[in-house]
């Protein structure tokens, strides 16, 4: 089996600091936050190989609200905490998904 070629990680402290490293990597660079399909996707050689990956886990973007104007469900948000948000179609969805392992990892963005 064949390796994958190095890639730098770099943790991103906000959103604009993820866009100007996205945008230094002049398209070889690919957003990380759960990783189950982008791990996948490059393991099977479906991409090439990133750059650099930034990772987003840590700004925040992982909430789910209900307001007036409908359900705001942020990109790092978890599959499984979807089925926790009471709203019943959204917990039907992420039950009828992968599996719960999977769905402790996988993010609502990645997988849109």
């Amino acid at each position: 089996m064949r390796s994958l070629a190095p890639v730098k990680y770099y943790t991103a402290t906000s959103l604009e600091d993820a866009c100007q490293v996205l945008n230094q990597a002049a398209g070889k660079g690919k957003v990380l936050a759960g990783g189950s399909d982008l791990v996948d996707w490059l393991r099977k050689r479906y991409m090439p190989t990133p750059e650099v990956l930034v990772d987003i886990k840590k700004l925040g973007l992982d909430t789910i609200e209900t307001k007036e104007d409908g359900v705001h469900i942020g990109a790092t948000a978890k599959l499984s905490d979807l089925g926790k948000a009471g709203i019943p179609m959204l917990a039907e969805a992420a039950r009828n998904g992968p599996s719960p392992q999977l769905q402790n990892q996988a993010t609502v963005g990645g997988n849109m």
